[in-house]
């Protein structure tokens, strides 16, 4: 008997060894040749590591995941389960950008069956009535989907995914010649950017020249933590006063002093760029020196907005005649409040006629915002009364608070209804530590306390979907 315990043990023993032998293999090689050698920043997505703490969670909570398990699968999907991707899924999957391509980001993926993947690229595809289609010099090839804003790239080896918000792939054309033609990538383990990320065992980790920044997905809850090290660090303030309702459905702010330059400059140049103030005709030079770098925002609660409806009649002469008539609707109760300063916001806006007669900033069509000014802030509320609220020190330059229950019934955007069902709250603040280093925290909770977040959202959303193609069937 003992004999036979010695032997299970070393058994087990040898089995471990030879797994987390074979997995740091895999963990260590999974760095090399996968990120361009310019990357100013890198995403490592824990590919294994989520996989194993999934697996473990299905092993804690058996219940859940076989209740949630779905086994009536329509044929469309049973025949992508059939199909074979011919990519290989790493161990960690890296999402990096570079500083000469703006809002563009790359994930580089390894091609163990170039037409498995041909295959299954163009049955998804054809769905969408997009070609695949050859680079001029033949060396690779690509695809784009227009509405996820995605390009791939290939050759026989390597898979690009290129996601681009600003909708141009121009530049990333060099990126496909760097990394599928000339292999440019870093092939050194120790580069200090993966470095960063080699040090941190979380299952999605952001780092940069200055930043690290972890997600980790727990029972019931994910947890955001994050440090940078910034020469402005000291420069964000260590006491804000905030005035805000602290049962708020949603409320966000965040402090920074626009006397500093390097703040102010950075807001202009952030707005600069938004289409919304091209469009509207908004100077945001103008803007940030009517404010002194505060703002927030809340939703609490409903009001009552009235709109004006146009309609078009015929008279008895059969002219064309307009009516106006008045309907009430119901709006979220939002108050946007930015710091003031010397010179008025208000005048401003009034100047370039972006409020009318009733001070309504007309820019945005959604709600109609009534803009207040007095002493401390300027206020764009859907509602005319200004609501008293107590004034707390706080130690955070910036935070968030969200219910989604509460907020939810506030907006009633159908979009939203899926995922919010999911959700309790949802926090998140900055504040710089005694070393003069920003830190950022943050935690998602789920409904259910017992199992891992991301299988509440995976499980959750995908038995909405399953919900809603059967309603819409019968």
């Amino acid at each position: 008997m003992n004999k036979f315990v010695r032997g299970f043990i070393l058994i087990i023993t040898i089995a471990m060894v030879s797994y987390y032998g074979y997995t740091s293999y895999k963990k260590s090689v999974s760095f090399i040749g996968v990120v361009h050698e310019n990357a100013d920043s890198v995403i490592k997505v824990g590919v294994h590591d989520i996989m194993e703490t999934i697996a473990w969670d299905a092993i804690t909570s058996p219940k859940y995941y076989y209740d949630n398990s779905n086994d009536k699968k329509d044929d469309d999907d049973k025949e992508k389960d059939d199909m074979d991707e011919g990519i290989t899924i790493p161990y960690n999957a890296f999402i990096y950008s570079l500083p000469e391509i703006a809002d563009t980001y790359f994930t580089t993926l390894e091609i163990y069956d170039v037409s498995e993947f041909e295959r299954f690229i163009k049955k998804e595809l054809d769905k969408k009535t997009l070609k695949i289609q050859d680079a001029e010099d033949k060396s690779y090839r690509f695809a784009l989907i227009k509405d996820l804003k995605t390009q791939l790239a290939w050759n026989e080896e390597k898979l690009i995914v290129t996601t681009s918000f600003n909708s141009s792939f121009e530049k990333a054309k060099q990126v496909y010649l760097d990394i599928l033609v000339h292999a440019k990538t870093i092939k050194d383990s120790d580069h200090e950017l993966l470095k960063a990320l080699k040090n941190e065992a979380s299952h999605i980790t952001y780092a940069d020249a200055k930043s690290t920044m972890n997600l980790d997905f727990n029972d019931g809850i994910a947890y955001l933590k994050g440090i940078t090290n910034d020469e402005a660090a000291e420069k964000y303030p260590n006491e804000v006063v905030v005035a805000m309702n602290s049962d708020a459905s949603l409320s966000l702010y965040f402090d920074v002093d626009f006397k500093q330059n390097i703040f102010k400059e950075k807001f202009i140049k952030s707005l600069e760029l938004s289409t919304f103030f091209k469009k509207n005709n908004l100077d945001a030079s103008k803007l940030a020196d009517r404010t002194n770098g505060f703002f927030s925002i809340e939703v609490n609660g409903k009001t009552t907005q009235q709109d004006t409806i146009v309609t078009y009649e015929y008279d008895d002469n059969f002219e064309k005649i307009e009516t106006k008539t008045l309907q009430e609707k119901e709006v979220p109760k939002i108050n946007i409040k930015l710091g003031a300063e010397n010179e008025s916001l208000k005048t401003y806006l009034s100047e370039i006629e972006a409020l009318d007669k009733n001070n309504v900033f007309t820019p945005f069509p959604l709600y109609q915002l009534q803009v207040q000014e007095d002493a401390m802030y300027t206020y764009f509320s859907t509602y005319s009364e200004l609501v008293v609220t107590q004034k707390k020190i706080n130690s955070n330059f910036f935070e968030g608070k969200v219910n989604f229950e509460k907020l939810q019934k506030d907006i009633e955007i159908p979009q939203t209804t899926k995922l919010f069902a999911l959700l309790e709250h949802l926090r998140i603040r900055g504040y710089v530590d005694n070393n003069h280093k920003i830190n950022t925290e943050g935690s998602l909770t789920g409904k259910n306390p017992e199992v891992n977040i991301l299988s509440q959202l995976f499980f959750g959303m995908e038995t909405n979907e399953s919900t809603q193609k059967e309603e819409t069937e019968l």
